[in-house]
């Protein structure tokens, strides 16, 4: 679906003379991320509104995003199951930050930690189709380390003011979501890059 209207998009603008033949495939990737993200950042407003947590879903989905763009992950075989398994998770995760403040602090921060030391070794993940260099392996690692070491300062800093402290739940299971993306993204590629 988001394939198909991308596409029509990008041959409108060729159509009308505002984009060249031969750009065509970039501009369809484009529009294909931007259409993906929006329906992405939608869905999470509107399911934080039935959370009745909109704030702590968009923090959720920002270090998400942010550490799954240098971070890799799992990717999916096509657009459908993409969409299902992502959409899947991020209700699950919004509905686990509404519930984070019942939960022992300790065992979230420990699954924390471990999610952290996972994220720092196995990142980052590359698929198949878009395999990274070493030099950008090399660089996507460092910038995930830096994010993982800023998502940490903030997450100590929010639990320090107890009001805070569903907002550092968010980041945490952001970072939580993102190493399972990344393990699964290894087992699955390393599946497919053995083919």
């Amino acid at each position: 679906m988001i394939s198909k209207l991308s596409k029509s998009i990008t041959n409108m603008l060729i159509r009308n003379n505002k984009i060249h033949n031969d750009e065509s495939e970039l501009y369809h990737y484009a529009f294909f991320i931007i259409i993906s993200e929006f329906i992405l950042f939608v869905y999470c407003l509107l399911i934080g509104a039935i959370f009745n947590v909109v704030l702590q879903a968009l923090v959720f989905s920002v270090v998400f995003y942010v550490l799954h763009r240098f971070a890799g992950g799992f990717h999916a075989k096509t657009e459908l199951q993409c969409q299902a398994v992502t959409l899947s998770f991020f209700l699950l995760c919004i509905w686990l930050i509404k519930f984070t403040m019942q939960f022992n602090p300790i065992y979230l921060i420990i699954t924390y930690i471990v999610s952290c030391i996972f994220l720092m070794i196995l990142s980052p993940s590359d698929t198949p189709q878009k395999q990274l260099s070493t030099l950008e392996k090399t660089k996507f690692k460092k910038i995930t380390i830096l994010l993982v070491i800023i998502c940490s300062a903030i997450i100590a800093l929010l639990f320090c003011f107890k009001s805070t402290v569903i907002y550092a739940n968010s980041i945490i299971i952001g970072v939580i979501l993102e190493t399972l993306s990344v393990v699964f993204g290894r087992l699955f590629n390393y599946k497919l890059l053995s083919e």
